[in-house]
């Protein structure tokens, strides 16, 4: 048998969670928990890589850099 790791690792927990805190019974108050844990969980995500970003900006701006590492830089940054 196969599983949904989808469901394993994001519905399955907040199901329980929201099952826990006794949000299960009042419907609108679970979709706004679920909606809330998913977008801090978002923010983390987007938020790290923006922190990457701005790392590898400051480093190009550095004056003692070459052309061929700045070059290097803008490289690893662009997906």
């Amino acid at each position: 048998m196969t599983y949904d790791p989808l469901k394993f690792f994001i519905v399955s927990p907040l199901n329980k969670t929201s099952k826990t805190l006794g949000l299960h019974n009042h419907l609108f108050l679970e979709i706004i928990f679920k909606l809330v844990i998913i977008e801090i969980f978002f923010l983390l995500i987007f938020y790290s890589e923006t922190i990457i970003v701005w790392e590898n900006m400051e480093k190009i701006r550095d004056p003692s850099l070459s052309v061929e590492e700045k070059e290097q830089l803008n490289e690893e940054a662009s997906p």
